[in-house]
């Protein structure tokens, strides 16, 4: 096989999930999912399908019990982050519908 320059010799391959995630902080700086789209008085769905289309990376995983149990931790990303990605949606919302 011969080398036509176009193949990448890199041997980075994008982090998936909670792989190398480290916990974040419990000081409100970070939010799950779910906690974020109560705050945000929007769907869950909605918040995570927002967070796919612009790529936001979690920010690490929070601990939600203070015992050992089987299961993950969920991904927790940064509140300000958040809020900016949702207000941006509705601004883009109220120029669309005027």
């Amino acid at each position: 096989m011969t080398d036509d320059g176009l193949t990448c010799d890199c041997d980075h391959k994008p982090k998936r999930g909670w792989k190398g995630k480290l916990p974040v902080a419990l000081d409100g700086n970070c939010w799950p999912v779910d906690f974020a789209a109560t705050m945000l008085g929007c769907s869950e769905k909605d918040l995570r399908d927002l967070i796919r289309i612009t790529g936001l990376e979690p920010a690490g995983t929070m601990r939600m019990s203070s015992f050992s149990r089987s299961g993950r931790n969920p991904r927790a990303y940064d509140a300000t982050k958040l809020v900016e990605l949702w207000n941006g949606m509705e601004e883009l919302r109220e120029r669309i519908h005027g």
